[in-house]
């Protein structure tokens, strides 16, 4: 579960990437969900709802992975029945938030909750979604799994510990014919993970599949 640990590597280790990069649309359209985001929680605030740690009063969150530290931010905390709550708000596509309805939010965003409430030691996160095609709300709440954020951070130790000459294995592989799942051509450093990987047009879609002529890529 969770994001592919390469991928993360590369980053981590300041390795630029050649694949996919965000276009002017997918630009303006995160920055859209950040503003409606930040509106729901100012929104909640001046409603009365007993939020701590937002806007200017965000804290950093920090976690010690071996000689690492990996730092973030939440979204704030909110009272909920007298405990302390790690609270969350995302937007979604309507197709994701449908997904999000029957809690199903991804394994790196479920990761990413589980390894704050690691850190932070809190028990449970409230997250807030909103169709950004509708505006409708609808909010869900998680637990944490100490097996399963343990587990990620087990994950994140492999990627503190690699050298740029000696990465994680890759999430993903090509399947029996010879193709890769959708999530290598979102990823910046396909080309560098899958160099005898070739994007093609099929069927009107772009897919990345293992190609005939590797030599050729070079």
């Amino acid at each position: 579960s969770g994001r592919c640990l390469r991928q993360t590597a590369y980053k981590y280790h300041g390795i630029e990437g050649e694949g996919r990069e965000l276009n002017m649309r997918s630009m303006i359209n995160f920055f859209l969900g950040d503003v409606v985001e930040i509106a729901v929680v100012m929104l909640a605030k001046l409603a009365g709802v007993p939020l701590l740690a937002v806007g200017f009063e965000q804290f950093r969150i920090e976690k010690e992975i071996g000689d690492a530290v990996l730092s973030g931010y939440q979204d704030g905390l909110v009272v909920h029945d007298g405990q302390i709550t790690i609270l969350n708000v995302k937007s979604f596509s309507p197709y994701k938030f449908r997904e999000f309805k029957k809690r199903d939010v991804g394994d790196e965003y479920e990761g990413q909750m589980q390894v704050e409430m690691r850190a932070l030691k809190i028990p449970r996160t409230i997250v807030v979604g909103i169709d950004k095609g509708s505006g409708e709300m609808h909010e869900e709440f998680w637990d944490h799994y100490p097996k399963y954020s343990k587990k990620l951070t087990e994950g994140l130790l492999l990627i503190t510990n690699s050298t740029p000459e000696e990465l994680p294995d890759p999430k993903f592989d090509y399947d029996e014919k010879g193709k890769l799942p959708w999530q290598c051509q979102y990823c910046s450093h396909w080309q560098l993970c899958k160099p005898d990987a070739e994007k093609v047009l099929k069927s009107g879609k772009y897919q990345l599949v293992k190609s005939e002529d590797p030599e050729s890529l070079k």
